[in-house]
């Protein structure tokens, strides 16, 4: 049984609100990127991560941007290359836009800086705007030779990575179990919501399937990392979703195993 009775009783928030224990609804890396985010910014904080292993780990390869990097390897002190050997990712330039004839029938979004309609102008091909942008197109990674010796030069080149899922997720769960985390395998049962002033709602207890027993848990503060299900904003506290779906025109993923056709390229492509 885990010990979560609430800091603070009902209406006491007119002090500044210091949680000690957090709930986190949901895994996947949304939850385990939360939870390692809390420990590292109030390593005091009892941060607890509940997620149901009947929910099982997409098996898709997540795109992220640069800001991913002093992320991972900065703000959460993880070393990369721990993370190199336990994830194998693969890092990426930029996103290539192809979109067919005529040329120039694709449009390299390179990370790097670089001033589009200088390179207009001078050149009269918006792809050669940076360094970076030059390296897409040629599909080379920003390593140089000099004097007979491979020099790598991601250190000054902004890149992002891609990674895959199920290797991510097994590696931050080792993390977050490390960094003090609690892991509880269970299932959202029933909300409790309780009404505050005006339109104001919190949650006050939710009940969990943790090992075929029904437990009633409370926390200080709870995060929803439950996705598209959204079980405590959209359902529980029934915050309305706000739609783009009139101007989304892409509203389905399809997913599957391709071969990558030789070396890996330094980019996501994107087609039409």
């Amino acid at each position: 049984m885990l010990d979560t009775q609430p800091l603070e009783a009902s209406g006491a928030f007119a002090r500044p609100f210091r949680p000690r224990r957090v709930g986190i609804v949901g895994g996947g890396t949304a939850g385990l990127l939360t939870a390692l985010a809390l420990k590292e910014w109030q390593p005091e904080l009892e941060v607890t991560l509940l997620e149901s292993s009947k929910i099982p780990v997409i098996g898709v390869g997540e795109a992220t941007t640069p800001p991913i990097v002093p992320f991972l390897f900065g703000y959460l002190g993880i070393d990369p290359h721990q993370f190199e050997r336990a994830v194998a990712p693969t890092w990426k330039l930029g996103i290539r836009f192809e979109w067919g004839a005529p040329e120039p029938w694709y449009f390299n979004y390179a990370f790097g800086d670089g001033d589009l309609a200088d390179a207009q102008r001078h050149d009269g091909h918006p792809n050669r705007y940076a360094m970076t942008s030059m390296l897409m197109s040629a599909d080379k990674g920003p390593v140089a030779k000099v004097g007979g010796k491979l020099i790598p030069l991601l250190n000054e080149t902004r890149f992002a990575l891609h990674l895959d899922n199920e290797r991510l997720v097994a590696f931050l769960h080792a993390r977050a179990r490390a960094v003090g985390v609690t892991l509880v395998d269970a299932t959202l049962g029933d909300v409790e919501v309780e009404r505050g002033h005006g339109s104001q709602r919190h949650i006050k207890r939710a009940l969990f399937d943790i090992d075929g027993t029904s437990q009633a848990l409370s926390f200080d503060l709870w995060v929803d990392c439950t996705g598209f299900r959204s079980l405590l904003l959209g359902k529980a506290l029934e915050v309305p979703f706000e739609s783009y779906a009139d101007a989304l025109f892409t509203d389905t993923a399809v997913t599957c195993v391709r071969d990558n056709g030789g070396q890996p390229r330094p980019y996501t492509t994107a087609t039409t």
